[in-house]
């Protein structure tokens, strides 16, 4: 039974971060966010200090979104949301903890950003860069990781 039950929450977990979606009302964004969320989780100090240089906000304004949201890739969302808008980060959270339920693009809907407009299509950019950015950093890191021989 113990056996069981592990497997059941086991089951439970993998199938929620499969399930994980940002609802921005655009599927390839979605993908690319679900791709960020992923490269933030498996190196989260490397994303933190790409939002920093991103972003010029200090690392206490990061881990306090960090605390309030429930992905890493939402705090490069809410950031960039912050960026676009002008809105002050509280604002931001504060349309987050009011829709997050209907997802970001409800969200961006709520502070002004109208879906498919220029802000929206900014803000993607925006956001694919970082990825692009932070998955270039990983993989030059790792490109000798594997072809070194032992002598």
């Amino acid at each position: 039974m113990k056996n069981y039950t592990l497997l059941l929450a086991l089951a439970i977990c993998l199938g929620a971060n499969a399930q994980l979606k940002f609802n921005t009302g655009n599927a390839d964004f979605d993908k690319e966010l679900v791709t960020t969320n992923d490269l933030a989780k498996k190196n989260l100090e490397n994303f933190k200090n790409d939002l920093l240089n991103q972003y010029k906000v200090p690392l206490s304004q990061i881990n306090d979104i960090l605390k309030r949201v429930s992905e890493p890739a939402e705090v490069q969302l809410v950031l960039e949301m912050n960026r676009i808008t002008k809105q002050p980060v509280d604002r931001v959270l504060r349309s987050y903890d009011a829709n997050k339920s209907k997802g970001w693009g409800a969200i961006a809907k709520d502070l002004g950003i109208k879906p498919g407009s220029k802000e929206f299509h900014e803000m993607k950019a925006n956001m694919g860069k970082k990825e692009k950015h932070h998955d270039k950093k990983h993989d030059e890191k790792h490109k000798d990781h594997g072809s070194k021989k032992k002598k």
